[in-house]
């Protein structure tokens, strides 16, 4: 039995798109898995015959009894996956999945059904944490389901030796609907934003701003302080992005992990659970606990926080988490065989 991962060829993205696909892959190959290179069109009505033809010069190495592992979602749509899973299952292979993100837990009912059935197809399937495994069982996706617990976040630039500083980094999207936290930031507050922003958050001069940079290399430009880990408004509950991060692992959280900076989260995010675990930061309820957090911080509590982040670097950067995951998803196969 051989295992392939699909790598899905995409325009390159500045700052988080298809990074941790791109990761997934070069971590997979480095235990043994082979590409399936995949481009990704902007078809959006792509006819069948044309998906299936593209399909028989991606699969013709492969042989019945091999394993695919597949990134969902696609962004290809619904249609598109079940074309490419009949197709596969037609061809004997076996169909396994990591799920990056779920789309019916942050847009709702109207995909609800279609990305369940999806995911029902699949012989087992990695996720991101345990309150999104207990999600999909209480939706009677009843395949083996394997939890990630945190993205690794590949980077060859080495991280810098992070110092005690009253300074925060925020990276990731940066569309007001994303992070409309940013539109009422205080300057009293040093923070460090990196994207491109609208023009109306340049112009509120409230923080400084780092032009875009590729992922690969920006966890060896963040320097001291902490990684900020937020989606949504100040109160996240009160933002369809926020509340989505009480299900899923932010990608930021990785990239923060790669630079070695302790964090701060919100204190209903999955990841929280991580960082208490690890001690790897603080948990805070709202925006508005900075201020008193920031002024009550030592550097002596900074120096053993950033110590655990430096060991949750090695981790992150080479692949630890993927790797179990996908040997765990190896032996799980091969004793069903």
């Amino acid at each position: 039995m051989s295992y392939w991962v699909f790598d899905h060829i995409e325009v390159d993205d500045y700052l988080a798109f298809d990074k941790p696909k791109r990761d997934v892959v070069t971590f997979a190959t480095a235990i043994g898995w082979q590409k399936l290179p995949y481009f990704i069109t902007a078809w959006s009505d792509e006819p069948e015959a044309s998906i299936r033809a593209r399909l028989i010069g991606v699969l013709a190495a492969t042989q019945a009894g091999d394993t695919v592992l597949h990134q969902v979602p696609s962004y290809n749509g619904y249609q598109y996956d079940e074309i490419v899973l009949d197709e596969m299952t037609q061809r004997g292979l076996i169909n396994v999945a990591i799920v990056h993100d779920l789309e019916s837990i942050r847009l709702g009912e109207k995909v609800l059904e279609p990305e369940l059935t999806l995911l029902r197809q699949f012989k087992a399937i990695i996720v991101h944490n345990q309150r999104m495994k207990a999600w999909l069982e209480q939706h009677q996706v009843m395949v083996p389901i394997i939890v990630l617990d945190v993205f690794d976040y590949r980077s060859n630039v080495p991280a810098p030796t992070q110092q005690f500083a009253r300074k925060l980094h925020y990276a990731g999207s940066l569309a007001p609907e994303k992070a409309p936290f940013l539109q009422s930031w205080s300057p009293a507050l040093n923070l460090m934003v990196y994207g491109n922003p609208n023009q109306t958050l340049r112009n509120q001069q409230a923080f400084a701003i780092h032009p875009p940079v590729h992922g690969d290399i920006l966890p060896g430009i963040m320097q001291d302080g902490f990684g900020l880990v937020w989606d949504g408004d100040i109160q996240p509950a009160d933002n369809e992005f926020g509340r989505y991060t009480r299900m899923n692992n932010p990608h930021k959280f990785s990239l923060y992990m790669a630079a070695g900076l302790p964090v701060i989260v919100w204190s209903e995010m999955a990841i929280a659970t991580v960082v208490q675990r690890h001690q790897l930061g603080y948990v805070i309820n709202s925006l508005t606990d900075l201020p008193a957090l920031l002024n009550t911080v030592t550097a002596a509590s900074y120096r053993k926080m950033q110590a655990n982040a430096q060991a949750m670097s090695m981790r992150v950067r080479n692949g630890f988490y993927t790797q179990r995951a996908l040997l765990t998803m190896m032996i799980l196969l091969e004793e069903r065989a």
